[in-house]
């Protein structure tokens, strides 16, 4: 729970930091350029717009239920401002999964309170190829059940999940592959297991379909024999699930 409110707020920080950095670009700009006072009337009308946008996450996040109306506005303004948030925590010495972290916290919380809930079919659970062990000869990125369960990883846990519960579980070997699965099968919900990397440019990239971030666990390093919580993961699913 800290570490939650920990990445909650230093998002909410990152994002209000981009925006007086827009602000004072703002400033610079209309001093320079003959245009000055149509660019500061602009960037003025855009930062206004991103400050309520930026109160209303706020408010949401302290309420735990998302306002009426305020959906949209709220991911434009978090899609539009990422970017320089990630630049923004790393001038301010954060470090970039930190903040990628914090990202994708902020987005989870934001989804989960939507409440959907949704049939297993409508589920896609996408996984990383780096879950598999190294040295496995059975090639899982082409058919999840070619895993033979043999418990050196968590692959034969989680077709145990998907028995259980019947949604789409595959792993994908990139974006390419990943973004080919979804527009196949076109899922409601994605639950994407991966570093904050990957989590995070996902997240970016899929529009129209919730997507909820779970961050595996790397023992080993990056890219490498890496897992997942499996309690965690389970209970993203009952979440969802109808």
């Amino acid at each position: 729970m800290t570490e939650l409110k920990e990445n909650t707020r230093l998002f909410v920080s990152l994002l209000s930091a981009s925006l007086l950095v827009l602000f004072l670009l703002a400033v610079a700009l209309s001093y320079l350029s003959r245009f000055g006072t149509i660019l500061m009337i602009v960037a003025s009308s855009l930062v206004f717009l991103g400050t309520l946008s930026l109160i209303a996450l706020f408010l949401t996040l302290l309420r735990q239920h998302m306002i009426p109306g305020l959906e949209k506005p709220i991911s434009i303004m978090i899609k539009f401002l990422y970017p320089l948030a990630l630049r923004v925590g790393t001038l301010l010495g954060k470090d970039k999964d930190q903040v990628r972290r914090s990202f994708i916290t902020v987005h989870n919380r934001l989804t989960k309170m939507k409440k959907m809930r949704v049939q297993p079919e409508q589920i896609l659970v996408l996984l990383p190829h780096c879950l598999q062990f190294s040295d496995c000869e059975y090639k899982v990125t082409t058919d999840i059940r070619n895993c033979r369960r043999c418990g050196k990883c968590t692959l034969g846990s989680l077709r145990v999940l998907q028995e259980r519960y019947r949604f789409h579980l595959s792993v994908a070997a990139g974006g390419t592959f990943a973004r080919r699965i979804i527009k196949e099968l076109r899922p409601k919900v994605v639950i994407a297991v991966a570093c904050e990397r990957d989590l995070a440019s996902g997240i970016q990239d899929v529009e129209q379909i919730h997507v909820i971030g779970v961050m595996n666990e790397r023992p080993f390093g990056p890219c490498f024999n890496t897992s997942v919580d499996l309690k965690e993961l389970e209970q993203t699913i009952q979440n969802v699930i109808k």
